[in-house]
């Protein structure tokens, strides 16, 4: 972390003496960068939100309270799962030339505040001067459809694209300042050219890792002996919604993390002591995937270190201190190889340190070195990998990383693979439409159109869909999850069937749309300006009038998987659309005008905990209205203008927090309010009064309500 460690704490929960007893661990004044140094851009397509700097570094340290260092799950609608993992990582790369031991760090712990003084080593990569050397974004998706996320993505598509965003920075060692400035970056330089790719996908089972491929180019015009590379993570795995760093007082502890390595996975990992009450279950994962230059079997090895921030000392672990200068820094990359480590147990703020090597072009076998020579280059890989926990458990077993091992194990058959992941059909659009205690889901055909390119297989080439799953908010119990409420698959046989796969044999003509006469048609619906044609519609009946937050729902394509990798059948990533059941519009007032829940008790199961968290619903509203509420004695505490056209509950802060931003379609009869007043203030216990004027009618009708607290 650059500048002083602050800790992040929650005052609520610390005790006076961890309040006062720990340094102070964040400058929370960004660094001053120019424009040159790229370090807005983030990993978006999969569920890792992770920032990429063309100098080397990965994160923003907290910086931002917008733009993730690398927070997971990125898209989670639950405030509880959108969790921070790291503030800062960066590239290592260190070997021997002409006898002296160089060490090329993008970033390490114990920096002084000002981001290029004095300091033992880092920061020592930077892009060139070149204006145009920012970070590259490039994907495969090639169609903008209704999810916003992949239409941003379709709007970088490039043929050379290896995953759904690619991002590339290229960046250098060899600069005594940064280019186009007469900033000081005092380092001796080994002589090295970085080029990183970032790769991630939003497949279901891909989007919980980014893998960063390096190249790197000697151009020292030297030999480099017994090179090593690696990856500093600065671990802290925590909320900004538990509370938020940039508020004051906010943020979480630093100094209760616990790391671990698992040498059958080459896979170093971090998780919070106690899950912040729930706000922080999920484990940081970094992971050695392999290299296409490890020459010597005998010698290569995966290191891994750890040590508490800034030199700090812990009991019986005192020789696990930040390394200084380039001799102790290229030591540990070495020292400490993963299958010899033992497991500290103390909770710190622990950093990580996972290294492989050594990498070359060769081996001298008389002196057992591998060997570097100029121009040429070494490739490598490593994974970030993040999963939530599997079990409550506060104790770190085994089954609790259950998520983590099985989001790992992907993203090495990622890199077996070459990249060339067997895609699951792409996700249909979808349109919802509420109705009076239901809601109606459509889509289109994409995942099985032969005209669509999305829809074959990277691998294949070939279009594998097999069905359709439908999929809602959790709709039994309490907490978070989803309910698949359907599937329906086409009619096909498997002389072998796929892994895991079952095959019900459905057929699509049960969620095929008809017309009058019972022939298959289409329903066309303007989605941003666009006609979209849909072909299918499921009706999810008997739902309650009104209820926010669990009425999402989501339809994926579903393939049979690929026998001959032995990879079960996949689904499509899912577009999650909204919706709140409730009445539609009552032109001429042919139905009751009314108020649920009436009365209303402050207790109501959809309520937040503050007052103005609560809301009941007007209903049987024509499509333009007047709403006025009364006290018994006369007096106006309200007046609400409804429309149906154009009706969103952003004046509701409970539908604010729970759907607002999602583009949520209301049923165009009903409005909700929040119990508080024209004049701010929330109203009493009590009956009170109400009239809703058909403004197109200019009918009345008039009713009453009461409010129990």
């Amino acid at each position: 972390m650059v500048g002083k460690k602050k800790q992040v704490t929650v005052l609520v929960f610390l005790t006076p003496f961890l309040l006062f007893s720990q340094v102070d661990r964040q400058d929370r004044n960004p660094l001053f960068k120019p424009a040159i140094r790229d370090f807005t851009h983030y990993t978006f397509a999969g569920q890792i939100g992770m920032t990429v700097t063309n100098y080397g570094i990965l994160g923003e340290g907290y910086q931002s309270c917008v733009q993730p260092s690398c927070r997971y799950k990125l898209y989670s609608e639950y405030k509880q799962e959108q969790i921070e993992h790291f503030s800062y990582a960066g590239l290592w790369v260190g070997g021997i030339k002409n006898g002296q031991t160089i060490v090329s760090s993008a970033i390490i712990d114990g920096f002084v505040s000002d981001e290029y003084g004095s300091r033992p080593a880092g920061r020592e990569f930077t892009s060139s001067a070149d204006s145009a050397d920012v970070i590259k974004i490039k994907s495969t998706f090639n169609k903008a459809i209704t999810d916003p996320v992949i239409r941003e993505l379709a709007s970088y598509y490039d043929s050379t694209a290896v995953s759904h965003q690619d991002m590339i920075a290229e960046f250098t060692d060899t600069s005594q300042v940064i280019p186009g400035t007469d900033i000081q970056v005092p380092h001796t330089p080994l002589g090295v050219k970085v080029h990183l790719e970032t790769y991630c996908w939003n497949y279901p089972y891909a989007n919980s890792f980014v893998i960063l491929d390096y190249t790197i180019e000697n151009i020292s015009g030297e030999q480099i002996i017994n090179p090593y590379v690696g990856i500093w993570v600065d671990n802290s795995v925590g909320n900004m919604n538990f509370t938020s760093i940039c508020e004051p007082g906010g943020g979480w502890n630093w100094y209760d993390n616990r790391n671990d390595y698992v040498d059958s996975l080459s896979l170093a990992l971090q998780s919070d002591l106690d899950g912040d009450q729930g706000w922080a279950q999920s484990y940081f994962g970094l992971k050695y995937l392999g290299s296409k230059n490890a020459v010597s079997a005998e010698d290569f090895d995966v290191y891994y270190d750890q040590w508490p921030w800034n030199r700090g000392q812990i009991s019986g672990v005192d020789h696990h201190l930040t390394p200084i200068g380039d001799n102790e820094i290229y030591e540990r990359m070495h020292l400490y190889p993963g299958s010899e480590y033992t497991t500290i147990t103390e909770s710190a703020s622990w950093m990580s340190l996972l290294t492989a090597g050594p990498l070359g072009n060769s081996v001298d076998l008389q002196f057992r070195e591998v060997i570097w020579e100029p121009g040429e280059k070494i490739n490598f890989a490593f994974a970030v990998v993040c999963g939530l926990w599997a079990t409550d458990d506060l104790n770190d077993t085994e089954e609790r990383r259950g998520i983590l091992y099985e989001n790992a194990n992907w993203a090495q058959r990622a890199y077996n693979l070459g990249y060339e992941l067997p895609g699951p059909p792409p996700p249909p659009n979808i349109y919802v439409v509420p109705g009076d205690q239901k809601i109606t889901i459509y889509w289109d055909n994409a995942p099985e159109d032969s005209l669509n390119a999305d829809a074959y297989d990277p691998v294949s080439q070939i279009i594998d869909f097999e069905g359709y799953r439908i999929y809602s908010g959790r709709k039994t119990g309490v907490g978070l999850g989803q309910t698949l409420i359907a599937q329906y698959d086409i009619i096909d046989e498997f002389e072998v069937p796929p892994v895991g796969f079952i095959n019900y044999n459905t057929g699509l003509d049960p969620i095929r749309i008809y017309d009058e006469d019972g022939n298959p048609t289409t329903k066309e619906f303007i989605i941003e300006g666009d006609t979209i044609t849909f072909h299918y519609k499921y009706v999810d009946y008997d739902l309650k009038n009104g209820w926010p937050g669990r009425n999402w729902y989501s339809v994926v394509a579903f393939d049979y998987g690929n026998a001959e990798k032995e990879i079960p059948s996949a689904e499509s990533a899912a577009i999650k659309a909204y919706a709140i059941p409730g009445t539609v519009g009552n032109p001429g007032l042919k139905r009751e005008i009314g108020v649920y829940p009436n009365p209303y008790r402050a207790t109501a199961d959809w309520d937040g905990f503050g007052e103005r968290d609560r809301m009941i619903w007007f209903t049987n509203l024509p499509p333009k209205a007047e709403i006025r509420i009364y006290t018994l004695s006369g007096e106006v505490l309200d007046i609400i203008r409804h429309d149906a056209d154009t009706y969103d509950g952003s004046d509701i802060r409970l539908l604010n927090d729970l759907v607002f931003g999602k583009s949520p379609k209301f049923s165009g009869g009903e409005h909700a309010w929040d119990l508080i007043t024209r004049y701010n203030q929330a109203i009493a216990a009590g009956l009170y009064l109400f009239s809703v004027e058909d403004l197109e009618t200019n009918d009345m009708t008039i009713g009453k309500f009461a409010i129990i607290k």
